[in-house]
């Protein structure tokens, strides 16, 4: 499974959904992860992110400690970053 995460702080990169919960997109396809960071570069998103491969076991225990939701975007889904609501 792959993350985004900010090259300088090593955080997590997530979105909010529409009631401000944070979301971490967890790819279960590297080249999907690879394309939304195109996406967002594209769109001048200023941090630097790095793709990280990871057990999807940890990223879901890392999501409860730290209270955001998760979401398991699979080769059939079709997601794109949302302008205004990331973080």
């Amino acid at each position: 499974m792959y993350i985004l995460c900010d090259k300088r702080t090593k955080g997590v990169y997530a979105v909010e959904d529409e009631l401000k919960n944070k979301v971490v997109q967890i790819f279960v396809d590297k080249d999907d992860a690879l394309r939304y960071y195109g996406q967002l570069e594209a769109l001048d998103y200023q941090r630097p992110l790095q793709i990280l491969e990871l057990e999807e076991e940890q990223i879901k225990a890392n999501c409860v400690n730290h209270g955001y939701m998760y979401c398991i975007i699979t080769p059939n889904d079709l997601v794109t970053p949302p302008p205004d609501l990331i973080l």
